[in-house]
């Protein structure tokens, strides 16, 4: 089972995949709804989730020199390309996995200032 990768900080999602050697490990952009493929050496999957967790967009081998936006997306998922495995489609909603990674990303709210 590949491991997921949660990517909350500006550096960590900056550097996404790039100059990494391709694996089934998924790296979870947590915020994100927008990627791009610029410096990639290999082709991506890619799928955007809603607030709660939802697939909304999903692309297969996305290759280099690309940009890629979303903005219904709370986060996406990038793994490199394998057309052998399943990825994520639109409507679906994630395993259990997926979903607690997403959870923990969320960045904690605000509580209201009275």
């Amino acid at each position: 089972m590949p491991k997921i990768h949660v990517l909350r900080s500006v550096p960590q999602r900056l550097r996404g995949l790039l100059f990494s050697s391709p694996t089934k490990d998924i790296a979870l952009f947590v915020p994100c709804h927008d990627i791009h493929t610029f410096g990639m050496r290999y082709p991506i999957d890619v799928a955007f989730f809603d607030d709660q967790g939802m697939v909304v967009a999903a692309y297969r081998n996305v290759g280099s020199r690309c940009r890629i936006r979303c903005s219904a997306a709370a986060a996406a998922a990038e793994r490199a390309s394998d057309s052998r495995d399943n990825w994520f489609v639109v409507g679906a909603v994630p395993g259990a996995q997926v979903r607690n990674a997403l959870k923990r990303g969320k960045a904690p709210r605000e509580r209201n200032k009275q």
